[in-house]
């Protein structure tokens, strides 16, 4: 993939990663929009926790350190086993479709996979040391 598609979907990448961090901020401090996607237990630290999360992988989306394929890899786990345990859930027991849940998980390895190429891409052009 050449540098063009794959800095707009980092951009993308990254202008998601703020929306979802809006979402949490606005699910914690709105009970009929943390309905939407949240059990009412769901704890206020965890919405604290992924705003953190999202926030920086707004910015971190942008700038692409080396090292962020391996926390995102880290992440792709959590949310993949979060997400696709609450899609499967709400359709074992409500035939219900979680339209957010099914995204993050189609996203998140994708997304991985993108940050995967894009190391690879930029340790090839690189110029070897002695």
């Amino acid at each position: 993939m050449s540098r063009r598609p794959r800095e707009w979907l980092f951009r993308i990448c990254a202008a998601s990663a703020a929306l979802a961090a809006a979402f949490h901020a606005a699910a914690m401090a709105s009970p009929s929009v943390a309905r939407i996607e949240y059990d009412p237990g769901y704890p206020a630290w965890r919405h604290v926790v992924f705003i953190a999360i999202n926030g920086s992988l707004a910015w971190l989306f942008l700038r692409r350190p080396r090292w962020l394929v391996w926390p995102f890899a880290l992440l792709t786990i959590e949310v993949v086993g979060g997400h696709g345990y609450r899609a499967w859930e709400l359709w074992a027991t409500a035939r219900r479709v979680d339209w957010i849940s099914i995204a993050v998980v189609l996203a998140a390895p994708s997304i991985l996979l993108l940050l995967f190429l894009d190391r690879r891409d930029h340790d090839r052009e690189r110029p070897a040391s002695d």
